[in-house]
């Protein structure tokens, strides 16, 4: 098998004075780095701001928007109701009436109906009270009738 040379083996390690130099330089890279990361951070923050700040005013938007279409159909549904309940008060006033109207023609006819057995009855009550005093005067002439005989007879 052949092996596979290993990179960091064939590069000669360099002196210890030049390793600060590279880890200064590592440093700096890394504080640029560092700096240009934060930038990029405080870019992406600030374009999510105000892509968040965007969403909000999108979402004000369409509550106010959504609010309007909601009250206007609930007033909608307000007139409507209204209408309804006219038409239903039209409607149960008109049947009120016409029960009224035949409830009056119903009192009439009892009405005329008691009117009628009320002459019924007076007129036989009339017919009736006249034979009753017309007995009565028939029978006090033959009582004073009878009083006259039995008083002629006593006298004799």
């Amino acid at each position: 098998m052949t092996e596979i040379p290993n990179p960091t083996a064939a590069r000669p390690q360099p002196p210890p004075e030049e390793l600060h130099w590279g880890f200064v330089y590592l440093r700096e890279d890394f504080q640029a780095l560092r700096q240009e990361m934060g930038s990029e951070i405080q870019g992406l923050r600030q374009e999510v701001g105000s892509e968040i700040q965007g969403l909000r005013q999108e979402m004000r938007e369409n509550a106010h928007a959504l609010r309007q279409e909601v009250g206007s159909e609930i007033q909608g549904l307000r007139q409507e109701m209204r209408e309804n309940a006219h038409a239903l008060r039209q409607e149960v006033g008109s049947e009120i009436q016409g029960l009224r109207q035949e409830l009056r023609e119903e009192i009439r006819v009892v009405h005329h109906r008691i009117d009628e057995s009320t002459r019924y009855l007076i007129d036989r009550l009339d017919s009736r009270f006249t034979w009753l005093m017309t007995t009565m005067v028939a029978i006090g002439g033959v009582i004073v009738a009878l009083a006259g005989v039995i008083v002629a007879m006593l006298r004799t």
